[in-house]
């Protein structure tokens, strides 16, 4: 299992990743459910997952609903506040 890849995909996407993501590293339905019952990870939709048990952030929530509706993407001001581009206000 690629334990580097897994963390790189969690710091490029805020901390947000999908279990097709673990999968296609090569981890398995176990390791998601060991980080989950060690409360490393919470679920935020099915089969999404982000890297803390406390409320998600924006960019945090914009991330699962990308991943979850993939192949989805951000649009226009989304898209330049998740990669923090333009961090002014709330979005």
């Amino acid at each position: 299992m690629d334990l580097t890849g897994v963390g790189r995909t969690l710091a490029e996407q805020s901390g947000v990743i999908s279990r097709r993501q673990v999968l296609g590293r090569g981890g398995s339905d176990t390791f998601i459910e060991t980080r989950l019952r060690r409360r490393e990870w919470a679920i935020v939709h099915r089969g999404i997952y982000v890297d803390h048990t406390g409320e998600p952030r924006w960019q945090q929530r914009a991330w699962a609903a990308v991943l979850f509706y993939w192949p989805a993407a951000l649009s226009h001001e989304s898209s330049l506040e998740v990669h923090r581009i333009r961090t002014s206000g709330d979005p």
